[in-house]
């Protein structure tokens, strides 16, 4: 007796627009891309696959339709998932075709073991004080601060120094991740650049350790940030000119295209509350 094609799908998973989805070089580049975070915005995948907005937005559709990707609007960005237990479900199907024996197709794939927290914002936002509580909170967690890596005396800024303090970050972060003792690697710098979390990104073995990633930005207000940074002026904490020099980074994280996390008016706890609510999907 024959099977219908909606039988087949319904029973192993091969649905036709699911293969049909895979058979375009950009759209498993943007599946490859997705399967190393948690999450992307689409003016990242713009930039990364260098193609115009309808044609991105073509092949997101396509791969929303088939089930592979999930989308969420964000302001004037739409967000894309990767829905890992249907490409697994996907994959243990194509298995079964080569005769192997995976598990069942039906059983999701668990969440990431790991989740590496990059936390950036100017100096004064608060940084340091809410990566040491999300390294309390956060079980089996190992908190790594960029300006560890960086103090120097005299502090040099040149293309040497700061191509050896990105090395030393990486290594660094990348021993944490492979390390089985630790389930959340907890990172605090600057990073005001999108071109810093790339080759940060980039050169750590996202993949291989099967980690999630949750790249978040913490701002505030304008008079807030002003009022700490004067603060720890006169306490004798920062130099003078740390005021001015924190309000002209400030504009630059909300165009990254990274999760901002306001901190105005709010504790440490409170937000390293709302990092993680970030973290965990909302």
């Amino acid at each position: 007796m024959g099977v219908t094609l909606g039988d087949t799908d319904n029973r192993d998973g091969l649905a036709t627009d699911a293969l049909k989805a895979l058979a375009d070089e950009r759209r498993l580049a943007v599946l490859r891309m997705l399967s190393q975070a948690d999450e992307l915005c689409a003016c990242r995948l713009l930039e990364r696959l260098d193609i115009s907005q309808p044609t991105l937005s073509h092949h997101m559709a396509l791969l929303v339709s088939a089930g592979l990707v999930s989308a969420e609007r964000h302001g004037r960005w739409t967000h894309y998932r990767l829905r890992r237990e249907r490409v697994a479900q996907l994959a243990a199907a194509l298995s079964q075709l080569a005769g192997e024996t995976p598990s069942s197709p039906d059983v999701a794939v668990p969440a990431a073991r790991k989740t590496l927290y990059l936390v950036g914002g100017p100096m004064g936002v608060g940084k340091s004080t809410v990566c040491r509580e999300l390294n309390r909170m956060l079980p089996r967690s190992v908190l790594l601060d960029g300006d560890w890596c960086w103090q120097a005396d005299p502090f040099q800024v040149t293309p040497e120094t700061k191509a050896l303090v990105l090395d030393n970050v990486c290594h660094a972060l990348g021993n944490f991740l492979r390390c089985g003792a630790y389930e959340n690697v907890v990172f605090g710098w600057v990073m005001h650049e999108r071109a810093i979390v790339e080759e940060i990104l980039a050169r750590l073995p996202i993949a291989e350790c099967g980690a999630r990633v949750r790249w978040v930005s913490l701002v505030a207000s304008e008079e807030e940030l002003r009022g700490r940074i004067e603060r720890d002026v006169d306490a004798g904490l920062r130099e003078a000119d740390a005021v001015e020099r924190a309000l002209a980074y400030l504009p630059l994280y909300r165009e990254l295209g990274s999760e901002l996390v306001d901190t105005t008016g709010r504790s440490p706890r409170e937000v390293a509350e709302l990092v993680t609510g970030v973290a965990k999907g909302r």
